[in-house]
């Protein structure tokens, strides 16, 4: 018999969550399994026959990268594309209902991002319904995003109320200063937009006001570098070219739109978190700045956010996207191995047994401050495959657990015979495998460019829908247009014709508007 289908929701449901596999079973372990999966450490208690006893040992979890062997940075992905990454994820998924300690129905939980690469994040609802977003300058009585100059050091920062709030589209980037000043960017990429716009307007389309001809060549820019640059960094690039020459095989999206699978934002494009660094260095005078605070030095700076810019802290872009200089920083490698720093979330707290708390539940809770626990219960609880399936479905090479350095992990805790790993685990472990980590393998990089391609072939609004369409706006070398030419155009910085690390990402043609579901 068949199986039945976990969620009944249409596939193009807006603001919706949805899965990609349905019909395949999730991966179904105890919670607390997970949690010595994601821990930093966890303890095994097993039979000392010599002594006749039990005896409790401790181990290191198999996610705890071992500080005096580090995984290593990539060899081709810039510091900076993790935050685009985030900023990106921020721009499509808002999931605030879903809880890790009970199961979750995709088909239930709301996203209040539009599942769409359209800066809702940046521009809200607009000028008439998010006012707090905009002014209007004196100068030419054009509408522009937020007042971007801080008065009182001469600082740019993001526009903030007297308590020091963000008056930002999406509060989540502000959440540390990297993703703060991409926010920021991406304000004033849109102010020189229309201000260019002012000066040409042969970019206008029919009965575009300037503001609503700056938001669309934004927009489309911000896609194409998406498409075009992010992609082919972080993933296969046969799998990048395969969905552009095809559309997404799995995926399956119409012109009505499209809802965020839950396989995207429950695990595969949660690989972002194994790109994070332990410090980075942010400007000529700041030396390494750590992203987390140190709990031993709190006075240290750090990169945490929800605050206004520290004159020290404003970055230097060229250390974290392609200008083509030598001091640019690399991401870390994608690895199952994930930093120390993200085993201790700052902003998670720990609870004491008491007042009905036994000293276990405490313990348990507060393996939660782990930030992979985190998401392998996420996972869990969105009934998620495990990737050895998914791997099956999409005719992938399966990698056994052993392959994915479980071996060890799954003897201590006596399930040897464990044949499934989580899906998030699994694309992480699985780049190492077959990428020595410098981007996603075959599992995840089927899932996430399936999912952002789709998203942006299913906007009937993207440049994908406009005929022949190309980057108009100034950049360094013909034929490609990066994150780092938008940056430069955005906020008048020099970038270089030659790439540092020598990675060329845009394709020599457009992609190919058009998917399976749409024919």
């Amino acid at each position: 018999m068949d199986a039945v289908p976990k969620s009944a929701s249409p596939l193009d449901r807006s603001h919706r969550f949805v899965e990609i596999f349905p019909l395949l079973p999730s991966y179904d372990r105890s919670e607390r399994f997970l949690e010595k999966l994601g821990a930093r450490s966890y303890d095994v208690r097993r039979l000392d026959h010599d002594a006749g006893e039990f005896v409790t040992e401790t181990h290191t979890g198999p996610m705890f990268e071992d500080p005096d062997n580090p995984v290593g940075n990539s060899t081709r992905v810039p510091a900076g594309v993790a935050f685009l990454g985030q900023f990106v994820d921020h721009d499509v998924t808002l999931d605030p209902t879903s809880s890790l300690d009970r199961a979750n129905d995709p088909a239930a939980l709301a996203n209040f991002r539009t599942p769409r690469l359209d800066l809702d994040c940046v521009y809200g609802d607009g000028p008439e319904v998010d006012p707090f977003l905009y002014a209007e300058r004196e100068h030419d009585g054009e509408t522009y995003l937020g007042m971007l100059v801080d008065e009182h050091d001469g600082v740019f920062d993001l526009p903030r109320n007297a308590n020091g709030v963000a008056l930002i589209g999406d509060p989540r980037n502000d959440e540390n200063l990297v993703v703060s000043q991409l926010q920021l960017a991406l304000l004033r990429f849109h102010n020189a937009v229309a201000e260019h716009v002012i000066d040409t307007p042969a970019l206008r389309e029919d009965g575009e006001s300037t503001f609503e001809a700056a938001r669309r060549l934004v927009r489309w820019h911000y896609q194409w570098v998406v498409l075009n640059e992010f992609l082919p960094l972080i993933c296969d690039e046969s799998v990048v070219g395969e969905v552009r020459r095809h559309g997404p095989a799995h995926f399956r999206v119409t012109h009505g739109g499209a809802s965020i699978p839950v396989e995207f934002a429950g695990a595969a494009y949660r690989y972002g978190h194994s790109q994070i660094r332990s410090t980075y260095v942010v400007n000529d005078a700041s030396g390494p700045v750590r992203f987390f605070p140190d709990p031993e030095t709190p006075n240290q700076p750090s990169l945490v956010g929800d605050r206004p810019l520290p004159a020290s802290m404003e970055i230097e872009w060229h250390r974290f996207f392609d200008f083509g200089t030598t001091d640019l920083q690399a991401a870390r490698a994608i690895d199952s191995k994930i930093a120390p720093d993200l085993f201790h979330l700052p902003f998670v707290e720990t609870v004491e047994a008491g007042s009905g708390i036994t000293e276990e539940r405490a313990a348990e809770l507060n393996r939660r401050v782990s930030l992979p626990v985190r998401n392998l219960l996420r996972g869990l609880h969105l009934g998620l495959p495990s990737g050895q399936a998914v791997a099956r479905e999409i005719g992938a090479d399966v990698l056994s657990n052993e392959e994915l350095g479980l071996g060890t992990f799954l003897e201590a805790t006596g399930r040897e015979g464990d044949r499934e790993a989580p899906l998030w685990f699994y694309v992480l472990a699985e780049a190492r495998v077959q990428s020595d980590g410098r981007h996603l393998g075959q599992v995840g990089s089927r899932i996430v460019a399936e999912t952002l391609y789709g998203l942006v072939a299913s906007d009937p609004g993207s440049y994908l829908h406009a005929e022949t369409w190309g980057p108009v706006l100034p950049r360094a070398a013909a034929g490609r247009y990066t994150v780092a030419d938008l940056l430069s155009f955005a906020l008048d910085l020099d970038v270089g014709p030659e790439l540092a690390f020598g990675v060329e990402t845009a394709p020599a043609e457009p992609m190919e508007v058009g998917t399976e579901a749409e024919d």
